[in-house]
């Protein structure tokens, strides 16, 4: 082989790994522009999802959540940090005015409740009870149920004392 066939042989084998390159080339070209536009398509796709998400949340709960939302994502209804601050302040009043409507229920619930022990007092502590021992009152106070009022007597078992009484021989405690 000469030097002139040496430099068409070699000249050709570089004129064809040339073009098989940039076969492979162009193929990877191709590839990435139809993922590129496949993962366009999908955040867009997740964007518009984001989107209504966004919408329907405000639409749902007015605009409450706003507060407390972390989503990662340029919600139009995201307030900003004033608006955020107002908000957290007609928050805290609201909440207040419900605690404190919660306490005056409360204590009206209380006053009502030492009513009725006046009331009942003289038929929870029966005339005919003798030798109580003990008495205890509950009341129940649960948020959204009516409040109850439980009391127990405790007294002394008559039969068992007037048999002791009796076996000591200490009263004139007629035999049981």
């Amino acid at each position: 082989m000469n030097l002139e066939e040496f430099r068409k042989a070699l000249s050709s084998d570089a004129t064809e790994e040339n073009a098989q390159l940039k076969r492979q080339l162009s193929d990877l070209q191709t590839e990435y522009h139809e993922k590129l536009s496949k993962l366009e398509n999908e955040n867009d796709s997740l964007k518009e999802s984001c989107r209504a998400l966004c919408n329907r949340c405000f639409t749902l709960t007015r605009g409450v959540t706003c507060l407390f939302c972390g989503l990662d994502y340029p919600c139009p209804h995201m307030p900003n940090f004033e608006e955020q601050v107002a908000m957290a302040h007609k928050l805290r009043k609201e909440i207040e005015k419900m605690a404190n409507g919660y306490r005056d229920a409360l204590v009206q619930q209380i006053k009502d409740a030492g009513q009725e022990l006046i009331n009942r007092a003289e038929s929870m502590v029966h005339p005919e009870n003798d030798l109580i021992t003990d008495f205890s009152i509950v009341i129940h106070f649960e948020q959204h149920e009516v409040p109850t009022i439980d009391y127990t007597t405790s007294v002394v078992n008559k039969v068992a004392c007037d048999r002791v009484i009796y076996q000591k021989g200490e009263s004139n405690v007629s035999k049981i």
